[in-house]
């Protein structure tokens, strides 16, 4: 039987230390043929391209939904932007330098509630809404869904927006 130990927080202790003593630069860490920083930038540029496509499932705030950690500043000067998704919303924080590429999303004052999802459920949800894209799914029967879905309180999921 093979024992699994999950050596995640030990290495990122070990970059934390080496990145803090400016020792390297994490988007110039090398994983297989992608160093960090371009990984960071492909996914980035995706979901600028899936947000592009889809804009009335996209959001984009300054603030989180819980008031706690409303201020940007509150977030290392990150603004958030993600997509609702018929198993709920998926958020991801970016610099404030990349606000821009994110221009043709509408503002919302806050964030969709947080529910606590992880790694794993954010790629169940942003699979749940590609996969009815791939089948053909229109925008209006997305919405449908995601509106339909008792376990989203309001603020998860999607209003009519108006860019301004």
């Amino acid at each position: 039987m093979e024992n699994k130990v999950d050596m995640t927080p030990a290495v990122n202790q070990v970059i934390d230390g080496a990145v803090k003593n400016k020792v390297i630069d994490t988007k110039k860490l090398q994983i297989k043929y992608h160093s960090v920083g371009q990984l960071y930038t492909r996914s980035r540029t995706l979901l600028r391209l899936a947000t592009a496509l889809y804009p009335q499932l996209a959001f984009k705030s300054l603030r989180h939904y819980d008031e706690v950690n409303d201020s940007i500043t509150a977030f290392n000067d990150d603004f958030i932007v993600g997509v609702y998704t018929p198993m709920g919303p998926v958020a991801f924080h970016y610099k404030l330098e990349f606000l821009n590429e994110f221009s043709h999303i509408a503002f919302q004052d806050n964030a969709p509630k947080y529910d606590g999802y992880t790694e794993d459920e954010s790629m169940q949800r942003l699979n749940s809404l590609t996969n009815l894209i791939v089948i053909g799914a229109s925008i209006d029967e997305i919405i449908k869904l995601i509106n339909e879905n008792k376990n989203l309180d309001e603020s998860q999921k999607p209003k009519l927006l108006i860019k301004k």
